[in-house]
This record gives structure tokens, C-alpha cells and sequence, in this order.
């Protein structure tokens, strides 16, 4: 009797050992087959109670959101947009300023390519046949990621043309090619903070826009015939005061972010969430494996 039952033994545990300590692969179907990812260059959360934006606040009830977002320091843009998809601070992924082009110094944590693994490397690389798009407006998004993980990219002027022109090509984008992940970054609520202020009438004016493309872009998954399973996430890297960003100052540290679809766990998300915490939480729902290098954690009660 005990000849069979060690074996049996043995092989149960070998069967334990492998499903439970494997990593994720391919064959793993996401959460959402679709995740389409708004987000826009300087947009403060201390604007959004007073903001024009009927479209996206009529989608609270059915969101995970918060309007605390903190940013990392300093309050800039290439090292937040690094912080918040590849799941770590400057000190591990290098970015380190507002124009940040290539780590600082060596990096914690080097992948196959030699680079600090982001949410859209390894997206890539679990699920390499999948449609991967990402468009931009400020020239510095190109040298935060690597853009051989996409499956497509375009850049288009910081104005606020560019802005529509890009408005109407990622809805284009959508409609034809049904992105598995999809990052759209405009940069003109940034734009009009240097040039106007943040938080005057032209500020809040463009604020009124930003509602206007998150609908339209909304509309076109609804034509794509993919709303039933696609994850829409709004956020932003920084906010500012006066007509600058950088300080360690609420104004500029706060972020609004959201998460709406189908199935979504509506609430406020209470728990602290930073900026390096969004690519452990997209992780999850894309279902792809978070390397060790991340520090990222996912807030209680939003999954």
C-alpha cells in the first residue's frame, strides 16, 4: 500500500507545485478583451468638481475612481507617465525630470531588451499577437516606452487641432482595428496651464473638451461593436498652479483617475493610490504577470 500511495503522493504535489507557482502565460484570457486607456497631460483633480464635464460624470456612479491620485516627485511629466506604467519610482526605472529621455543611471531591473519592463513590454511580450496602439502629442512620450512594443503609433501636434486630429484618428484606429490595449495621451490641458494658467476660463474651458473626446471615443467602441468588453481608464500624470507643475504641492500632486466597463466594482477607491500602483491594477485586469521590479499595489475592494 505504501509503494502506491508515495507515488501518488509525489505526483499530486508536482501538480500543486506547477499550477500554483507557474507563471502567467498566453493562454490566459484577459479580464476585459479590450482596454483603451484616455489619458491627459496636466489635468489636476482639484478642476474637476467645477468642471464642464457632464459625460464623464455621468459615469461615476457606475466607476472605480478617485480624485487622489497622487503623482511622484517632482510633478512632471516623462518621470510620472514612467512611474505609473512601469510600476515603480525614478529611483528604480531612471526617469527623472519633466524631459527625461533615458535613465539617469542604471536602472534596477533590465528586461531581455535591456530596458525597465513597463506595462506595455510586458503586454507585449505575453500576448505577442495582440493589437497594441499608441498615440501621443508631446514629442517626449516617444522615449519613455519602447516603442517597438506597439503594434502602431502616431504623433500629432500639441494644439488644439492636433488635439482633434487625434480625437478623430484613435477613433478610427478603434473602429478598424479593435485594440487589444490602446494609450491615447493628449497634451493640451498641459498646453493651455503653461500658456493660461491653471484652473482660469481657458483652462477650464479645456476641460470641457477633454469631456467632449472621452464621449467620442466612448461612441466609437460602441461602433466597433466592443463596449460589452472593453475597460475605458481615465487618468493624468500632473496638475499644476499659476502656470507651472513640478512643486510638491497638492494642486500639482493630485490626480483624478477612473475605471469604467461592464463589470467594474463601482465606489470611490479610499485606499492611497499612487502613481506606480495604476500598472500593478491594469495588470490584473489585462492578466498579465507583474515582474518582481514593480512596487505597485492594488487598492482593496476595487477588483
Amino acid at each position: 500500500m505504501r509503494r502506491i500511495i508515495l507515488p501518488v503522493l509525489i505526483l499530486l504535489l508536482s501538480v500543486f507545485i506547477v499550477t500554483t507557482c507557474s507563471p502567467i502565460n498566453a493562454q490566459i484570457s484577459p479580464v476585459y478583451d479590450h482596454v483603451i486607456i484616455l489619458a491627459f497631460d496636466g489635468w489636476g483633480a482639484s478642476s474637476f468638481e467645477a468642471a464642464d464635464m457632464p459625460f464623464l460624470k455621468s459615469k461615476i456612479p457606475n466607476s472605480a475612481w478617485t480624485l487622489h491620485k497622487r503623482s511622484i516627485l517632482p510633478t512632471s511629466s516623462a518621470c510620472n507617465w514612467a512611474s505609473m506604467f512601469k510600476g515603480a519610482g525614478p529611483e528604480a526605472h531612471g526617469y527623472i525630470a519633466w524631459n527625461t529621455q533615458s535613465p539617469a543611471f542604471d536602472i534596477s531591473y533590465a528586461d531581455s531588451k535591456g530596458n525597465f519592463p513597463s506595462l506595455f513590454s510586458i503586454y507585449r511580450d505575453q500576448f505577442p499577437d495582440r493589437e497594441m496602439g499608441y498615440m501621443f502629442q508631446w514629442e517626449g512620450m516617444k522615449y519613455i516606452f519602447d516603442m517597438g512594443d506597439f503594434s502602431y503609433d502616431k504623433t500629432f501636434p500639441v494644439s488644439y487641432a492636433g488635439s482633434e486630429s487625434m480625437k478623430e484618428a484613435a477613433a478610427t484606429y478603434i473602429k478598424s482595428k479593435k485594440p487589444g490595449l490602446a494609450f491615447f495621451v493628449w497634451d493640451y490641458p498641459d498646453a493651455v496651464g503653461h500658456s493660461k494658467g491653471w484652473y482660469t476660463d481657458d483652462y477650464m474651458k479645456e476641460l470641457a473638451h477633454i469631456d467632449a473626446i472621452i464621449e467620442f471615443i466612448y461612441e466609437s467602441c460602441i461602433e466597433a461593436g466592443i463596449l460589452e468588453n472593453t475597460l475605458f481608464v481615465i487618468t493624468s500624470d500632473h496638475g499644476g498652479h499659476e502656470k507651472t507643475h513640478g512643486q510638491p504641492v497638492m494642486t500639482d500632486l493630485e490626480t483624478p483617475f477612473m475605471l469604467f466597463g461592464k463589470g467594474i466594482k463601482p465606489g470611490e477607491i479610499k485606499d492611497p493610490l499612487m502613481q506606480y500602483d495604476v500598472a500593478s491594477l491594469l495588470a490584473e485586469y489585462l492578466r498579465i504577470e507583474q515582474p518582481l521590479a514593480w512596487r505597485g499595489r492594488i487598492p482593496n475592494n476595487v477588483l
